[in-house]
């Protein structure tokens, strides 16, 4: 029980996020640009060390079951709240080109795909590289004119984008239980992926609805403003 409810480490991400967000929010109280850029700066000082003393870089391990990807992590949870705080910097005549997002996640597929081939293992640390200025330039472009001009105009796009917004958690909920599930695992590729994420959102979106209605059903807490006047003065 504990291990499910207090602690989880079964899954190393949420233990991570447990900690990251202990540190995560006092830079987002303090919103100082200088706590961001020193506490980045200490973080890719302990990046290094352990990259050189502790990975084996023998083979692709950064993502491994260790925890020295937690640093990279909680570096890059400081990035997001960094960008969001800032975000207006990224929007607007600002926001950059669609085309370096695309070149940068070309990259990352096209140096995974050496990686798992065994090559550059000496230098699987630009995974990490590579991911930061990726993770900036895709937020850049969500709130760019560009995409307000073609996809933000069409309902269909703007459905979709909503619809998976909507169901995120559902989707993380249920999506290991649908790509293991033999019927999705048995169709060639690409209709595997296209019956996966079918299937995912439409559960997900099932889920969701489900929550939704047994939630409007429960009675409904009263609100600190209600409570404070109920008190009296």
């Amino acid at each position: 029980y504990f291990e499910v409810f207090v602690w989880p480490t079964t899954a190393w991400f949420i233990s991570a996020m447990l900690i990251f967000y202990a540190g995560l929010y006092p830079a987002i109280r303090l919103d100082n640009r200088a706590v961001y850029l020193w506490s980045l700066a200490a973080l890719g000082g302990c990046y290094a060390y352990a990259y050189v003393t502790q990975v084996d870089l023998m083979r692709y391990s950064i993502e491994g079951d260790t925890r020295f990807k937690w640093i990279f992590y909680f570096g890059l949870m400081l990035v997001g709240g960094f960008l969001a705080a800032r975000d207006s910097v990224f929007g607007g005549r600002h926001a950059r080109n669609p085309w370096i997002a695309i070149g940068l996640l070309c990259a990352y597929y096209g140096f995974a795909y050496l990686l798992s081939k065994g090559h550059f293992t000496a230098y699987q640390f630009v995974m990490h590289l590579i991911t930061v200025p990726l993770v900036i330039s895709i937020f850049g472009l969500s709130k760019s004119d560009w995409l307000k001009r073609n996809v933000g105009r069409s309902r269909i796009a703007t459905g979709a984008v909503f619809l998976v917004a909507g169901v995120t958690l559902e989707i993380y909920l249920l999506q290991f239980y649908v790509y293991s599930h033999p019927a999705i695992t048995s169709l060639p590729f690409p209709a595997n992926i296209l019956a996966f994420c079918v299937v995912l959102v439409l559960l997900a979106w099932v889920v969701a609805t489900g929550a939704s209605r047994v939630r409007t059903l429960l009675p409904r807490p009263p609100s600190p403003i209600d409570t404070k006047r109920n008190d009296g003065p």
